[in-house]
């Protein structure tokens, strides 16, 4: 396996592990009116500094795997790769963000509409990582 569809495991793994524990815990609280301020604020920002700590040790220690892997630049069928999942990545936020801005017409609570739109960058980065990996797995059969 590559190393950067190793990268791509590993960004879709983490996604959906910590903020779909993230979201399960939340979403209750949040339907409930429960969710505001600095519990919000805390809640988001551990999340946040877990995944980045769990992405950058997983990818170092893939690195560690494949030094040479990890090393080489990205070649041309790569960038194609990662052009298409942007793509698809860039779509889904903005069907994302506009539904979570139309959530506005149910709830005019700032905390869904926030977490609507968080909920948007994170299914878009978790599509972006899965047309990662789907394209290298067609390329190399």
């Amino acid at each position: 396996m590559a190393f950067r569809e190793k990268s791509a495991w590993i960004t879709l793994v983490t996604t959906l592990v910590v903020y779909g524990i993230y979201f399960a815990l939340a979403v209750p609280r949040l339907l409930a009116g429960r969710f505001r301020g600095f519990e919000f604020v805390a809640w988001l920002s551990t999340a946040v500094v877990m995944i980045v700590a769990l992405q950058v040790g997983l990818t170092i220690a893939a690195a560690f795997t494949d030094p040479a892997g990890a090393q080489q630049p990205r070649d041309e069928r790569e960038q194609l790769i990662a052009l298409r999942a942007n793509r698809a990545g860039f779509y889904t936020l903005e069907v994302g963000g506009f539904f979570a801005i139309v959530t506005l017409f149910w709830w005019k609570d700032v905390a869904v509409i926030a977490n609507g739109m968080f909920f948007a960058i994170v299914l878009a980065e978790a599509v972006r990582a899965g047309f990662q990996i789907v394209d290298y797995h067609r390329c190399v059969a």
